[in-house]
């Protein structure tokens, strides 16, 4: 959608706000309304404009909806285009999702020189901001997904391409954490005592970045997120996977469990026993700890990329063996 006039009402556009990918078969209208979110787009295009220093963003494009989120194309009247990123009410924990995924950016980009999207500004707190809705505005990743090009190209490319990813997973390993959860700015948690990094053998103690608590879907899906428990940090592994077991233990008591969709119901098959879950979580707590492994290197927390699939890696399409942005 192209508009060049800089009184376009974009919230006129009622499909920027609703999940228009597809369908669901099962629980339509309560999936549908996970994915609706509803923002002051006017506002957000003023921001992403002004944070690249643009008189006014001229087009806006939504990209093929998430299912967590929304992103947009905003075209600028200086030829400059953005990515402007907003969650929707089942991304996870409000704040935190979106506080954690601009520092681990850019933690990447400092640190681990991953070719991550720069972030121009961002903010997590929807209610006292005019957009109304968290987001990002970061750069248009270039290149092209690799799930564009993978078909048509030849085996020694796509032999540098994994060599490329394996370098870029080594120096993701190449630093570990004080402590279990997920990345922060420091100024947006309350870090525990004794947080740092170890980067090449070495601890960092880098003010700017810290460990807070876990936004993983595991700890959001289902009503998780709205769970009394610890979500972190933790000093140890045995302390995360305790931790794990607890919160398991608090869906049962607390949650309704999920339906079961069509492909798994029928005579004889599985049928969640709440006495047998709870059962089986006693057992697991009983014997974690003498199943973690005693190898430091396997256990140590590290960063990792839990979606690294070809539509999130981007190449050069002229030279598709290129890595030019990790996403997502």
């Amino acid at each position: 959608m192209d508009m060049g006039s800089s009184q376009i009402d974009w919230n006129s556009n009622d499909e920027f706000f609703k999940f228009t990918r597809g369908r669901f078969i099962v629980d339509e209208v309560e999936n549908l309304r996970k994915r609706e979110i509803r923002f002051d787009m006017n506002s957000l295009a003023r921001v992403a404009a002004d944070s690249v220093g643009a008189a006014r963003c001229i087009a806006i494009e939504k990209y093929p909806d998430g299912m967590f989120n929304k992103a947009f194309l905003m075209s600028m009247d200086d030829g400059r285009e953005v990515i402007a990123k907003v969650p929707n009410p089942n991304a996870g924990v409000p704040h935190f999702t979106t506080a954690s995924e601009v520092a681990t950016m850019d933690f990447a980009r400092k640190i681990l020189n991953t070719p991550a999207p720069r972030v121009y500004t961002w903010n997590s707190q929807a209610k006292s901001h005019p957009v109304g809705a968290e987001f990002i505005i970061m750069d248009k990743t270039e290149g092209v997904p690799l799930s564009q090009v993978w078909s048509t190209m030849k085996l020694l490319q796509k032999l540098q391409v994994l060599l490329a990813m394996t370098r870029l997973q080594k120096q993701w390993l190449s630093v570990s954490f004080s402590h279990y959860g997920s990345l922060y700015y420091t100024e947006d948690v309350q870090p525990l005592g004794g947080n740092h990094f170890v980067k090449n053998g070495k601890a960092v103690r880098d003010s700017e970045f810290a460990v807070g608590p876990a936004t993983g879907r595991d700890w959001c899906d289902a009503g998780r997120s709205n769970l009394d428990i610890e979500k972190g940090p933790w000093a140890s592994l045995t302390q995360y996977l305790q931790a794990v077991g607890t919160r398991e233990v608090k869906a049962i008591q607390s949650l309704e469990p999920p339906k079961s969709t069509a492909l798994f119901c029928g005579p004889k098959l599985y049928r969640p026993d709440t006495e047998k879950k709870l059962t089986a979580l006693a057992w697991y707590r009983q014997v974690v700890d003498a199943l973690i492994p005693k190898d430091t290197a396997i256990t140590r927390p590290s960063l990792w990329h839990n979606d690294l699939h070809d539509d999130n890696v981007f190449v050069d399409p002229h030279n598709p063996e290129k890595i030019t942005g990790i996403i997502d």
